[in-house]
Parts: structure tokens; C-alpha cells; sequence
């Protein structure tokens, strides 16, 4: 673990988000970069107010920093944090779940989905703590339970275990949790070297038929451009670049 990381991992807790949140506003932070993670979360939310809910087993963890400390346009960063959680996920599949042919997707811009099922995404806020303004990754990912999500709510769900015909060992979720907090304090203190457009593009689906989710339009995601923006064909043949529009 990077000595620049004051990592907790709690059992039980209302949002990762809003405990480190407070902790942030409390002063009680000594190093440049702080975890939580959680066994449980009561109060879970993703993109857009939707609930995350927080069943035991899977992976709830938020880390926070300065946005100073970002090595790259702050725009490429949920690409970067997908990038992490899409490795990390791959290492598990080869290294636990032997034969597993599960392929793993990005999709734009940090959800992560197994055979086209969502195993993970990611909710990126900002606090103003003292001048200064903290960035807040919350990372949630279902390893060994799905939760039941009606249409209402989003994508169908998936759980890591589901394509892994071993049993997942009971620590998973708090290794991948605390693997990918350390991971991304490395990334972003080796100063983000690697191209994060060229190692997303790696992990895209490109010409696979999308849903906006606010708006229901069906897109087809064509090219990621240099500053994190999608670029898509409409139903009608015209495109445009999405920026705040999730898929």
C-alpha cells in the first residue's frame, strides 16, 4: 500500500461517499490521498440519483484527492478509473477463474460490464474542503451478488462469481477494493505516463448499438476523442460527441 494513502475498511456504513466526505471536512486527513471502503452500504447512490445497492460480498470504496493531484485533463480521469476496475477484474477472471471465457467491456465511461452484463460503475464527485477542491471516486462493484434491477433502474445486473464456475474466496471484494486504491494513487503519482485514450480503446465495444439513459435515443458509439468525448451516429444518420450524457 503507497505510503501516500490513508486507507479504512469499515463494515458497515450509511455511503463511502459521504463518510469520506466527512472526514475530509473533520481535517482528519494526514496523507494526499484517503480510501474507505465498506463491507455494506445502506445508502448507496450512482450517476443521476439512482440507487447502488450495498449487499455483502461486493466492492463499495471511494478515494479522494486534490484535483490538483490529477496528472491528466480532469476529463480523462473516469476513463482511467474504468481502465483500473477492467484490469483489476480481468486479473481475477485469469488468475481464480480458471477457463472463464467472460469478456470484459468498457462501457463509455467507466462502467464495466462482463458479456455485456454491468458488474461495476463509478460516481465521481467534487467538495470544496478549505479552498480546496477534492475529487471523490466512489467505485462499486458486485462480486459475489447482482442485485435485482427492474427496467427503471438500468442495465442488467451481473456478479462476478456468475462467470466463474470456482467459488470466489470470501476476501475477493476487500482485496479488489483495497488492490484498486492502491492502484489508482500509483497511476496518478507515476503522472498518468500511460495514454489513457489508447489503453481505453482496448477495452471498448465500438459499433455496438447503445441506450441513452435519460433521453431512451439509441446511439452507436463510433470514436473516443482526445479529451474523454464520445463521439456517436444518431437514429438519423448524424453525429455528435457526447459529454454529460451517460450510455
Amino acid at each position: 500500500m503507497s505510503s501516500s494513502l490513508s486507507y479504512h475498511a469499515l463494515d458497515t456504513v450509511e455511503s463511502t461517499q459521504d463518510t469520506v466526505r466527512m472526514l475530509l471536512h473533520q481535517n482528519s486527513v494526514n496523507t494526499p490521498f484517503l480510501a474507505i471502503s465498506a463491507k455494506q452500504q445502506s445508502q448507496g447512490r450512482g450517476t443521476s440519483g439512482r440507487i447502488w445497492k450495498g449487499i455483502t460480498g461486493n466492492v463499495f470504496l471511494t478515494v479522494a484527492f486534490s484535483m490538483d493531484r490529477v496528472p491528466v485533463s480532469v476529463t480523462l480521469l473516469p476513463l482511467q478509473v474504468g481502465i483500473l476496475i477492467a484490469t483489476t477484474l480481468q486479473q481475477v477472471l485469469t488468475k481464480i477463474c480458471h477457463g472463464s471465457t467472460a469478456t470484459i467491456r468498457l462501457k463509455w465511461p467507466n462502467d464495466v460490464l462482463v458479456n455485456q452484463k454491468k458488474v461495476a460503475g463509478v460516481l465521481i464527485e467534487s467538495e470544496l474542503v478549505n479552498d480546496t477542491t477534492y475529487l471523490l471516486v466512489g467505485i462499486g462493484i458486485n462480486i459475489q451478488q447482482a442485485p435485482q434491477i427492474t427496467s427503471n433502474e438500468g442495465r442488467q445486473a451481473a456478479c462476478l462469481q456468475e462467470f466463474c464456475t470456482e467459488k470466489l474466496p470470501e476476501q475477493t471484494a476487500e482485496i479488489v477494493a483495497a488492490d484498486l486504491a492502491n492502484h489508482l494513487v500509483e497511476w496518478m503519482e507515476a503522472d498518468g505516463r500511460k495514454d489513457v485514450i489508447q489503453e481505453w480503446k482496448k477495452w471498448a465495444d465500438f459499433g455496438t448499438p447503445q441506450t441513452l439513459r435519460d433521453t431512451g435515443e439509441r446511439v452507436v458509439p463510433l470514436s473516443i476523442q482526445e479529451d474523454g468525448q464520445l463521439r456517436v451516429r444518431l437514429e438519423n444518420g448524424q453525429e455528435r460527441l457526447l459529454v454529460a450524457e451517460y450510455l
